[in-house]
């Protein structure tokens, strides 16, 4: 969907590993994403996260969200793997943007685990869309389509359920049997 010709909002996708840990490079990551896809983000924010070595929170952020309230523009902001990052300072931070979220902004935090956020609280505002394992599984007939589309032959329907039990309906695993 990010990649989509018809896609209108301003995706920027921060793909994150075990290096990123560290908040000084996070965040340059971060505004450095937004300012990519979007001309609404000035480089303020991202010359503000070396001001005399103040957190994010204190400076960075507080220009980013102001130039973000200022734009109707909408932008979406995916923090892919956001599992990997330990550092409390840098989930302290992402929970004060997603406190204080202007209507222009949306944050997708993608992971193998739930993160360090106020998840509960933002469940009970209705601040919070989760899509869980199960609901990322391909059904059956999901699994048989994928099936017959990559391998190009249509599998019987035993077969087809076969393999989607044994890769729990896993995209990635339909795809390398289908291979």
């Amino acid at each position: 969907w990010a990649t989509d010709p018809d896609e209108k909002r301003r995706i920027a996708w921060v793909s994150l590993d075990e290096n990123d840990d560290e908040p000084s490079r996070f965040w340059t990551y971060v505004l450095t994403a937004l300012r990519d896809v979007s001309d609404d983000i000035s480089r303020e924010p991202l010359d503000a996260l070396g001001v005399a070595d103040l957190p994010a929170v204190d400076l960075a952020l507080p220009v980013l969200l102001n130039e973000l309230a200022a734009t109707t523009a909408p932008h979406v902001l995916v923090l892919d793997d956001f599992h990997v990052l330990a550092d409390p300072r840098i989930h302290e931070a992402v929970e004060f943007l997603i406190a204080y979220l202007p209507a222009s902004l949306r944050v997708v935090v993608a992971g193998r685990a739930d993160p360090p956020l106020p998840i509960a609280r933002l469940r009970a505002c209705g601040d919070l869309t989760e899509l869980r394992a199960e609901q990322l599984r391909f059904r059956p007939d999901e699994a048989a389509a994928l099936l017959s589309s990559v391998a190009g032959v249509d599998l019987e329907r035993s077969a087809a359920t076969t393999l989607w039990r044994r890769t729990e309906g896993w995209a990635a695993g339909l795809q390398l049997a289908a291979l």
